[in-house]
């Protein structure tokens, strides 16, 4: 059964469709790739996140060599973390910007949340962001946290890194974090899936020509197929639990459709998400959207069902 979207939904949907076109509109006009990077960093996080409820604290530190925001709801548990990983392709997004999905996050599930500043593309491709969220979590062991007390989350390309960080994980020995929360994650960086063309245009937040861009600067050659890249050809086997949360309309739709099902037959327990009528990281704006708030308690119960 379809649900239909709320009216603030509805709404809101068409007031981000218009300041959307307006930020691809100009990332198309530059002519360099490079001339593209500073017109994504500077248009888009003018009017998305920076928002952090007086209930929280937070906090300024540095976690595995890099500056990390924590976000503390006043009574939360001090031994147990969120490590937190902010979109924007890899080539931009900042703390600053997911400031409101990751304080949603926090207060939601009543967690201590870390938003990690890892490094970005092109100045620093693949791996330096896999690297900065292995060194992040690390970090948090070294601080006596439990690995099974510790929950990687993120949205787009941080959804991706959250999950692409689990191979980087096994590979290196150290345990496995309680559970992963992959918010509309980008999962295949080869941009093959067929959602990418279908939902082109249908995507109010992300083209097919931004995907490239933010691809080939990560990528910077590489195999694009390398699970800590696209963590959709990893090895699922022993994989954490896994909720996966995508808009119907998305791009992504189709990659996130088939990690699920890949972790599934793998013996992982996922749980995926498909909402209609939302768009790429609905999830930021929970004080407005019900299908918001909707979406922030599915990710609080998985996380007290498996932490």
């Amino acid at each position: 059964m379809v649900c239909l979207p709320s009216i603030p939904a509805v709404m809101l949907h068409g007031l981000i469709k218009v300041r959307m076109e307006k930020v691809n509109q100009a990332i198309r006009q530059a002519e360099t790739p490079a001339e593209k990077v500073d017109c994504y960093r500077r248009e888009l996080p003018v009017e998305i996140g920076s928002l952090v409820p007086g209930d929280c604290r937070v906090e300024e530190s540095e976690l595995g060599g890099r500056p990390v925001t924590w976000i503390r709801p006043v009574d939360a548990p001090v031994d147990r973390a969120i490590l937190y990983l902010h979109g924007g392709g890899y080539i931009g997004g900042s703390v600053q910007y997911s400031r409101n999905s990751a304080s949603d996050l926090a207060r939601s599930c009543n967690w201590p949340l870390a938003s990690l500043d890892y490094r970005l593309a092109p100045e620093y491709p693949y791996p330096a962001a896999i690297q900065d969220a292995m060194n992040a979590y690390e970090g948090l062991l070294r601080q006596k946290y439990q690995a099974k007390q510790i929950v990687l989350a993120g949205e787009s390309a941080g959804g991706g890194l959250a999950l692409a960080s689990v191979f980087a994980l096994k590979k290196a020995g150290l345990p496995l974090p309680g559970a992963i929360i992959g918010l509309s994650p980008w999962c295949d960086l080869t941009l093959d899936n067929i959602t990418v063309q279908a939902n082109n245009g249908k995507d109010i937040m992300v083209t097919a020509d931004f995907l490239n861009l933010a691809a080939d600067l990560y990528a910077a050659g590489q195999d694009r197929t390398e699970a800590c890249m696209s963590p959709l050809f990893g090895d699922f086997a022993g994989y954490p639990p896994l909720l996966l949360q995508v808009a119907a309309e998305e791009l992504l739709l189709g990659e996130v459709i088939a990690l699920a099902n890949k972790a599934k037959h793998s013996g992982v327990d996922v749980e995926l998400d498909i909402f209609d009528g939302m768009w790429h990281v609905w999830q930021s704006l929970n004080e407005l959207v019900p299908e918001s708030r909707a979406a922030l308690d599915k990710i609080a119960a998985f996380i007290r069902r498996h932490t």
